[in-house]
């Protein structure tokens, strides 16, 4: 039988998670009290920003919890290590104003009525431990797209929610070249149907981390091979300055981070497992990394680049 102690901590940890979920709740999260909000800061949610997208030749940058805990000098990410270089980078980037490319902030610093319970409870405690951190960092009375765009299925747990998100995404790139700048496990497409509807597809493969050693070389392929086509980056929070320093050569450029994986979670119904021929960063245990002979023969007639990891 439980000791009186043991049980004391479970309703002292029950109470905790009940005061949270309270004190979290969407609607105090989309009020004043949030001091993003209070500092005038707007974020456009998915469907908001999908249309943004879809309705013109605007780029993306977005910014997650990774790329601010670069930023803000918390430490480094699965991806990328972190660095002073990178930080200021960053900054540079979320500073931007430019009309021609948006900045991403995760709608659930704002808005996390559709989001999962849990979900909620991690940006409620994101936003109490940095909200003065972000609101130093963030040039206020603005308003920015949503960086969870690219994110449909995992933090709302909808399936045909997530599919219909899905659909709006690939007007985007329907009927159009596209060029995948991505790191070296990250295929996107490849076995499934994403981007079934792009008129042809194109890849720069680049380190799975650490890919900001390399940026130079990345930005300067990313043009080189974009002109004409849409770029897709997919590279943790060098994407982020990738999607930056391209655009302002004239090449649009998406960062679509976590898209392919969420895809696929969403397809089968099930968030966070092991991916055939993926490599999932978010998990410990991983499905066998090799594609079939098919997937495996498309994927290579399709890299015209490799900048920082060998030849296959």
């Amino acid at each position: 039988m439980p000791s009186l102690k043991r049980l004391a901590r479970r309703a002292s940890r029950r109470s905790a998670a009940l005061i949270k979920r309270a004190a979290y709740h969407p609607v105090l999260i989309r009020s004043p009290l949030n001091p993003l909000v209070r500092a005038g800061i707007r974020i456009a949610g998915p469907d908001e920003s999908a249309e943004l997208l879809i309705d013109s030749e605007r780029s993306l940058a977005r910014f997650g919890d990774g790329e601010f805990t670069v930023l803000m000098g918390l430490g480094a990410t699965r991806f990328q290590d972190s660095s002073a270089d990178l930080a200021a980078r960053l900054a540079e980037v979320l500073a931007s104003d430019r009309e021609d490319l948006l900045i991403g902030l995760p709608i659930c610093l704002q808005d996390t009525h559709e989001a999962l319970p849990a979900e909620r409870v991690f940006w409620g405690d994101y936003l109490r431990r940095n909200g003065r951190r972000l609101l130093s960092v963030v040039p206020h009375h603005r308003t920015y797209a949503d960086a969870q765009l690219t994110r449909p299925f995992v933090p709302y747990g909808d399936r045909d929610l997530a599919l219909r998100r899905f659909a709006r995404l690939q007007v985007i790139w329907k009927d159009r070249d596209i060029l995948m700048v991505e790191g070296e496990m990250t295929r996107a497409g490849i076995g499934n149907d994403l981007f079934d509807g792009a008129r042809s597809v194109r890849r720069i493969i680049c380190p799975a981390t650490d890919a900001y050693a390399h940026l130079e070389e990345i930005v300067g392929a990313t043009v080189e091979h974009g002109q004409g086509r849409l770029v897709l980056c997919s590279l943790g929070p060098t994407a982020t300055v990738v999607a930056h320093d391209a655009s302002a050569r004239g090449v649009r450029c998406l960062d679509l981070g976590h898209l392919d994986l969420e895809y696929m979670w969403a397809l089968a119904g099930t968030p966070r497992v092991p991916l055939r021929g993926r490599y999932v960063n978010e998990i410990l245990d991983q499905a066998d990394s090799g594609l079939l002979p098919e997937e495996a023969a498309l994927y290579d007639s399709q890299i015209i680049a490799r900048i920082g990891v060998a030849q296959a």
